[in-house]
């Protein structure tokens, strides 16, 4: 028997709060901290099984992500401290485009039709620029890093956007957007005491986590008005 759009909400609701518990339980979990105290008994575990731990990282930090918890950033910094820049990038950037679906399905089931039927005329205008923009829109919005990932998934679930263009414009941002966290990991791996954090290289690479996004943005806005002013042009 199908849900009427009430009885989703209230059962989206329910969802959100269990997420929430599970936040505060995870909290510990998904710190920095934690990250370097078992940095090394996850770096025997995947000596020993490398295969095994790089789909065992990309389906629990996938689960994790798709629970609209803010981890992205935390699990790319592991990739890289774990599998080096190559595989760590491939293997995040996969595990938060999953995630950022599993998010998107789950949004869009509970809330969309609620949402939509309540304010009719706001979401027409949006889905109207979505059909129009679809996949730019939301590789544009994520590069802006104005907004949480988990925030963005969530309000992508509730408009018309198509999943084909959610999965290929989440995947190429996100893919831009882990790599500066994935090179942090891999750089903080390197380290063996706390004055190294104070290092050139660091501090290099803390201003490209603030610096390459906001570029690619720029260079993606540049690109995309070219397109438009040829289209006008002919």
């Amino acid at each position: 028997m199908a849900l009427t759009a009430k009885r989703k909400l209230t059962l989206g609701a329910v969802v959100v709060l269990t997420i929430a518990v599970l936040f505060i339980v995870a909290l510990p979990y998904v710190s920095l901290e934690y990250l370097e105290s078992q940095r090394s008994n996850f770096s025997q575990i995947y000596e020993r099984n490398p295969v095994t731990v790089v789909f065992l990282y990309i389906a629990v930090s996938a689960l994790i992500i798709g629970a609209a918890l803010p981890t992205m950033g935390i699990f790319s910094l592991l990739a890289g401290a774990l599998f080096g820049f190559p595989t760590g990038l491939v293997a995040s950037s996969i595990a938060s485009t999953i995630g950022s679906t599993i998010v998107l399905l789950w949004s869009r089931y509970f809330f969309r039709d609620w949402l939509q039927d309540r304010f009719h005329k706001e979401f027409s205008a949006i889905n109207r620029g979505i059909d129009e923009e679809g996949g730019y829109y939301v590789f544009s919005i994520r590069l802006m890093t104005v907004f949480p990932m988990f925030l963005i998934n969530l309000v992508c679930g509730l408009t018309n956007i198509k999943m084909s263009s959610y999965v290929i414009a989440t995947f190429l941002s996100q893919t831009i957007a882990v790599s500066v966290w994935v090179y942090a990991g891999a750089t903080m791996a390197d380290f063996k005491s706390g004055s190294d954090i104070l290092s050139v290289k660091m501090i290099f690479v803390l201003a490209m986590l603030g610096v390459v996004p906001i570029l690619c943005h720029r260079i993606f806005l540049a690109l995309r008005g070219r397109r438009i002013g040829l289209k006008q042009k002919m």
